[in-house]
């Protein structure tokens, strides 16, 4: 009976250590990241890096951040056929969106290789937009006049929310999360936006993790690969 019961309290602090290990709210990282705008005149991915970091404070509480920077660049040209005349328009249009979010979260073990995390946040989402370039006339061949123009939108948004993650350790290497919560977002009809994520992390060497993470929030979708260093 006794060999009984050191054998499992010898597998339930291995199991423990596991999700110790691989279910980490101590690192900082850096890597690939996606935006795409969801409703949108503009159907392009973004692409840009992300930086992230996030700090376990005691056995309940943790607090993180997160910068994301993507842009994307388009060229066209457009010809407009008249009877006699020409319109011929060349440009360039760009967009960047940049987004930033702190968050403090609340842990509750709930199995010995999972923990659900109740996750509040603040953040910041900024939009802007340029386009440049000119426009000729040409009427019977003759090109009486050329414009330029150069036009600039910006967009600055306040964001906050609540979030809850289920992380769960699948193995001494790899975890997974699923989340859902609702994210409000002040310049887009003031409205609460219902948003999830998913994602996957694969320790490939001591203290260095892949993670990969998408999340939706109805108004835009972010992905993420990161290289994460755990302390």
């Amino acid at each position: 009976m006794k060999q009984s019961i050191l054998a499992l309290s010898v597998a339930l602090l291995c199991s423990n250590a596991m999700a110790n290990d691989v279910i980490n709210f101590d690192y900082i990282g850096a890597g690939y990241a996606e935006f795409k705008a969801a409703n949108s005149n503009v159907t392009d991915s973004f692409d840009g890096f992300a930086i992230e970091a996030s700090t376990q404070l005691n056995e309940k509480w943790v607090v993180s951040g997160l910068y994301s920077d993507t842009s994307f660049d388009e060229q066209y040209t457009r010809i407009n056929q008249y009877s006699n005349a020409v319109h011929k328009l060349t440009g360039n249009k760009g967009y960047d969106a940049t987004q930033w979010e702190l968050g403090i979260s609340y842990l509750v073990p709930v199995e010995q290789n999972a923990v659900i995390e109740l996750t509040g946040f603040v953040g910041r989402f900024e939009f802007e937009g340029t386009n440049k370039g000119s426009g000729q006339f040409k009427v019977n061949g003759y090109s009486p006049e050329i414009t330029v123009f150069d036009t600039k939108a910006t967009s600055h948004n306040r964001t906050y929310g609540l979030q809850a993650n289920y992380h769960y350790a699948f193995s001494d290497t790899v975890s997974g999360v699923a989340g859902v919560g609702y994210q409000h977002i002040n310049d887009i009809g003031s409205e609460n936006k219902f948003s999830y994520q998913l994602g996957l992390q694969y320790k490939i060497i001591e203290d260095f993790t892949i993670s990969a993470l998408f999340s939706d929030s109805d108004a835009y979708e972010n992905r993420q690969i990161t290289l994460r260093y755990n302390f």
